[in-house]
């Protein structure tokens, strides 16, 4: 099963260029918070690919898809990216000197949280996941089990990129002051309103 794997791992590659609200949230919280909370934020993002990848591979889309749920779900999802696009263009840049008491249980706990919400929230994410399933019932002739290695390679290679941005923006800390900080935050806004305007308009033409 080694094949499938690798050939999961080469897809994965194409996340480098998936430039999504998670990903502008990663790097966020990897400039702000620090390189450790960061990565209880890729847990829970990672949490949600897992979650995604398994209703995918047996066949729960179909559910989440009915057309009697789906209006709903975008619905939420749409509210809930207008709103945090709203929250971050006001958000008051991290200052470095600025010294904040949470107890590390809590800051895992939000972390992980905020990195779960964020994936769970994006519908395009699931959509993803399910043509990607398609593109390999296309091209190979795998079962069950070379299907669930090939997406163990993706989620895998998945992981590795996202602890790099992580630790890439961390390096760069020293770099990035409160204006740039704050210029994150506007680009984070503009990304989460742009797939709120995406969300709505599928809705509308639905």
């Amino acid at each position: 099963m080694l094949i499938p794997f690798f050939n999961g791992l080469f897809f994965g590659l194409m996340l480098i260029f998936v430039f999504g609200p998670t990903f502008f949230a990663l790097i966020q919280t990897s400039i702000q918070q620090g390189v450790k909370r960061s990565l209880f934020f890729v847990l829970g993002a990672f949490f949600i690919d897992f979650l995604f990848v398994t209703v995918s591979l047996y066949g729960l889309s179909d559910l989440l898809n009915n057309p009697d749920t789906v209006e709903v779900r975008n619905g939420i999802a749409m509210i809930a990216m207008l709103g945090a696009g709203i929250y971050y263009w006001f958000k008051t840049p991290y200052h470095p000197d600025k010294k904040t008491v949470i107890s590390p249980l809590n800051a895992s706990f939000k972390y992980i949280f905020k990195g779960m919400i964020i994936n769970l929230l994006n519908p395009f994410l699931l959509v993803f996941w399910i043509s990607l399933i398609s593109v390999v019932e296309a091209n190979y002739s795998y079962d069950d089990k070379g299907n669930s290695y090939f997406f163990l390679g993706v989620l895998t290679i998945s992981l590795i990129l996202d602890i790099s941005k992580s630790l890439l923006a961390q390096k760069l800390k020293d770099l990035i002051k409160p204006k740039v900080i704050a210029s994150v935050n506007k680009i984070l806004s503009i990304v989460m309103l742009l797939f709120s305007l995406r969300i709505g308009y599928a809705l509308i033409t639905s």
